[in-house]
């Protein structure tokens, strides 16, 4: 089923790891320290060279973040020149050991000459601007060992010439480097990786890339469609709202504020008069992300007008849960309507095709329901887990277990919402809804959570069932809550799992208790919005792979050119 392999923007976090503790560099320093003096044989220049330059090339890596104002933080700032450190270093050895020059003064300054092209790479990245400017920050190693020269190498002022040349040639490649590697993007996308990858890696606190970020995805998301925006409606008996349920067919993406990201709360903003949103994750993937405001201002004159033409039932099903072959789903009927879930229990997936959410839907009027939803459950989160592309096999189910699924009972639903300012959990929090049928008491969680762990499902199923008879957990797949794509996490994976665990429970115990009497209605109206045409983030993502393989296959003969280059410059300048 899942022929091709699946990347994801999580993928691209395995590029760029988070910074290491500068506590664990103590003692590499020292042993590099020790190895250094073995060949240079002098303690006070070994001091001055290893952990001097080092110390001087922090500060003034922080002295150019300050004045520059970019998004450099302490800890990535001493892992970068610890990094510097340890390839100088090794050049450093290897040259000593094969004999290149007669002495180590040359050596030295050759391989400190080299930290040039790791260091563009990484602020081309971090301070997003031409090559020019990023030059300065990437020669700060260089700057700091000619103060170090100045001090121990009186008699040797020539090789300050090569020094710079050489520095200058690896800044060079560097750049050769950046430009073979992104010009498929840059024409495909006509946008800087840079200020893009920056605001990734900066959770957009930079303005300017945020705004070069919005245009970018202005441009892939340029696609107008009219999708379904469904509402399912809770009243209580005297005609107010008790909760209102929200089934969008977009994906709420790309991240931070961008898009449609953080559908829930922008929804609940425009939609006051509607209470209590329940905004869920419906059959959609990041093909189905929006371009902004006014696509979200559209859904929401839709919903409006779903408002205005809802249909009241008074009578529900018992909910059933069923295995359909390799997958889970979901299904509660109300009068001659329902919602169902596609849940991700027995096959991982993560995020569903939107045609296939739309073909279970028309399936489930074909056989004479008034109107169906169809939602992706976006729980049980597992990495790497691949897109849904094929959701066929449930139709069959869903249609056998909403014509099987008698409403015989009274409809009696209860809610609560609940919000703690815990790790991975958005503003809308966890909302419950109990659905009572008979003596039986059923609930449906939606956390407010880019997904949740399946440790956190039990561990709240555990505490609940002694209260209800089952507890289905699923989430809004809201990406503002993981605004920085290097920190994509599941409720549940970060803070105190008991604790969340615990705000879940008491969010069901307390809509158990609201359990009463409703009228539950449905609509449907249409929204034009302009989202990503199909397959559309997947070959953003494989553009910027592709960029990355470009960038390896490039270094292999860049790397190698550039290091003879600079050997015959300190050889015959």
């Amino acid at each position: 089923m899942y022929t091709e392999k699946q990347r994801s923007i999580d993928d691209l976090s395995t590029f760029v790891r988070k910074s290491i503790s500068p506590k664990y560099f103590i003692a590499p320093l020292i042993a590099i320290g020790l190895i250094d003096y073995y060949f240079i044989r002098d303690i006070t220049t070994t001091l001055l060279i290893v952990p001097g330059t080092f110390l001087i090339s922090i500060l003034l890596d922080l002295f150019f973040t300050k004045i520059s104002k970019i998004v450099f933080p302490v800890k990535r700032n001493v892992y970068l020149n610890f990094v510097s450190l340890v390839i100088w270093n090794v050049f450093f050895w290897i040259l000593i050991l094969t004999h290149a020059f007669r002495s180590y003064d040359s050596s030295l300054l050759l391989a400190i000459s080299s930290t040039t092209l790791f260091r563009f790479l990484i602020f081309y990245v971090f301070y997003p601007a031409d090559g020019i400017k990023d030059l300065i920050p990437s020669m700060n190693y260089v700057y700091s060992m000619l103060i170090i020269f100045i001090l121990i190498f009186r008699s040797q002022y020539l090789l300050i010439v090569p020094f710079i040349i050489s520095s200058l040639v690896y800044a060079l490649a560097a750049y050769f480097l950046i430009r073979r590697a992104t010009a498929k993007f840059v024409k495909k996308y006509k946008s800087s990786p840079s200020k893009i990858l920056e605001f990734f890696l900066n959770s957009g606190k930079r303005l300017e890339s945020n705004i070069s970020v919005k245009h970018f995805f202005d441009r892939i998301y340029s696609h107008e469609r009219k999708i379904p925006v469904k509402l399912v409606e809770v009243r209580r008996m005297d005609g107010s709202i008790k909760v209102s349920m929200i089934f969008p067919y977009i994906h709420p993406g790309p991240f931070g504020v961008l898009g449609s990201s953080n559908l829930p709360e922008r929804l609940s903003t425009r939609l006051p008069e509607l209470g209590d949103l329940m905004v869920f994750h419906t059959t959609t993937s990041n093909d189905n992300n929006c371009r902004g405001d006014q696509d979200i201002d559209n859904i929401a004159e839709a919903i409006r007008s779903a408002h205005q033409k809802l249909v009241f039932t008074e009578r529900m099903a018992r909910p059933r849960k069923v295995a359909a072959g390799k997958f889970v789903i979901y299904v509660e009927r109300f009068g001659n309507f329902g919602l169902g879930a596609i849940v991700p229990e027995k096959t991982a997936f993560d995020d569903v095709a939107l045609e296939e959410g739309l073909k279970i839907i028309a399936h489930m009027k074909k056989i004479g329901a008034d109107d169906f939803a169809v939602i992706d459950a976006q729980n049980n989160f597992r990495k790497k887990a691949p897109e849904l592309k094929n959701a066929s096999p449930t139709i069959k189910a869903f249609e056998r277990e909403f014509l099987r699924d008698e409403p015989k009972y009274e409809t009696r639903i209860g809610y609560a919402r609940v919000y703690e300012d815990v790790p991975g959990l958005a503003s809308m929090g966890i909302q419950a809804a109990v659905l009572q049928t008979g003596d039986r008491y059923d609930a449906v969680v939606l956390t407010d959570s880019n997904n949740i762990t399946t440790d956190l499902i039990e561990r709240v199923r555990s505490r609940l069932s002694d209260t209800v008879s089952s507890v289905e957990i699923y989430t809004t797949d809201n990406h503002y809550v993981n605004a920085s794509v290097l920190d994509v996490f599941p409720l549940g994976s970060r803070g105190d799992a008991d604790r969340i665990a615990d705000l879940i429970a008491l969010a069901v115990k307390r809509a158990k208790a609201d359990v009463e009497p409703v009228k539950v209605g449905m609509a449907t109206d249409y929204a034009t919005v302009k989202m990503g045409e199909k397959n559309n983030f997947q070959t953003l993502i494989s553009t910027v792979f592709s960029a990355v393989r470009t960038a390896k296959f490039t270094a292999i003969y860049t790397i190698p050119t550039t290091i003879a280059t600079t050997f015959l410059i300190f050889r015959f300048i």
